[in-house]
């Protein structure tokens, strides 16, 4: 698959968007992006310190998929 560079410019900023709407819940410890399920697209990759947190994050944001990973705390070392 070939990856479509202007769809990942424009994920780059719902990506930031993200981080504004949702930086205020200290469950989530990351925000990258990823390939959609179908890998045919960009996605939103969240990684999040637990399952419960799971429930916090939506399934799509601006039109893109959100992929979830629970990690645990992150500790700098």
């Amino acid at each position: 698959m070939a990856v479509d560079v202007k769809a990942f410019e424009a994920a780059g900023v719902v990506q930031k968007e993200f981080v504004d709407a949702f930086s205020n819940l200290p469950s989530i410890v990351g925000v990258g992006l990823c390939l959609n399920t179908l890998a045919d697209g960009p996605a939103l990759s969240v990684q999040v310190t637990d399952e419960p947190a799971r429930a916090l994050v939506p399934h799509t944001f601006h039109d893109l998929e959100v992929v979830v990973d629970v990690v645990g705390e992150v500790k700098a070392l």
